[in-house]
């Protein structure tokens, strides 16, 4: 399969994870943001900032009505990885028991979660969400990291342009401090806009990324073709 975008230890694939998994083998660390399930909950997302007529239908990414994407790619992400491996995905907080029993059932064991603090409350009308969970998992016994990873990470992400940006678009800080836990090829199967992408670039770690709208593929290219900038430069506020 033609990766849509490679330089630099990156690799982007534009199509179905589903095909894509596969082709891949001895990966360390899956590192993603799964679609959360929540639609059928919720209605999409950023419903009063796009002034939507019924007051909930909002933006939606695909596979998001519910989680029965999630457990047909677990499966195959055990499948794709070392015997030796680490996941870590973003999840909804009011799908995270039904998250954790899908990877578990594919074979990967339970390690915690890592909370996103993201400073503003989400939408909603009896449980606000301030924050979303990262779950992690193992598959084997994994070494110790030279760093351990933080439980609390405190970060916003630009409000710029919003209804341009992915919805589930997540801070490089979230990336970065899962990204301890373990070395070696990473990938994220859904990657959207490719933040997990350019945070695995900024570091010098190996990275695939695998996305079913083009138009995210595009936006990840033009993050990742960018030259790094200056330390306290961000180049996101020119991009959707």
């Amino acid at each position: 399969m033609k990766p849509y975008y490679e330089h630099g230890g990156i690799t982007i694939y534009h199509g179905d994870c589903r095909e894509v998994l596969p082709l891949l083998s001895d990966v360390s660390f899956v590192l993603t943001d799964i679609p959360y399930g929540t639609e059928n909950l919720g209605g999409g997302y950023g419903r009063r900032q796009l002034h939507s007529k019924d007051g909930r239908t909002g933006r939606v990414i695909a596979n998001d009505k519910d989680l029965s994407i999630v457990g047909e790619v677990a499966p195959l992400l055990m499948a794709s990885c070392s015997p030796i491996a680490c996941l870590a995905t973003f999840c909804a907080p009011r799908r995270m028991f039904e998250t954790c029993q899908i990877f578990e059932l594919a074979g990967f064991s339970s390690m915690g979660h890592i909370v996103w603090d993201k400073g503003a409350p989400g939408l909603g009308y009896t449980i606000r969400y301030s924050h979303e969970d990262m779950l992690v998992f193992s598959r084997g016994k994994l070494p110790t990291p030279k760093e351990a990873a933080m439980s609390l990470v405190r970060a916003s992400i630009s409000n710029v342009d919003t209804g341009k940006r992915h919805p589930h678009e997540k801070p490089a800080k979230a990336w970065m401090n899962a990204l301890r836990l373990l070395d070696g090829l990473v990938l994220d199967p859904f990657m959207g806009s490719g933040t997990s992408l350019q945070a695995c670039k900024d570091i010098g770690r190996q990275a695939i990324g695998v996305e079913l709208d083009e138009r995210w593929c595009e936006i990840a290219a033009k993050r990742l073709s960018q030259e790094v900038l200056p330390l306290g430069l961000s180049s996101d506020s020119d991009l959707p």
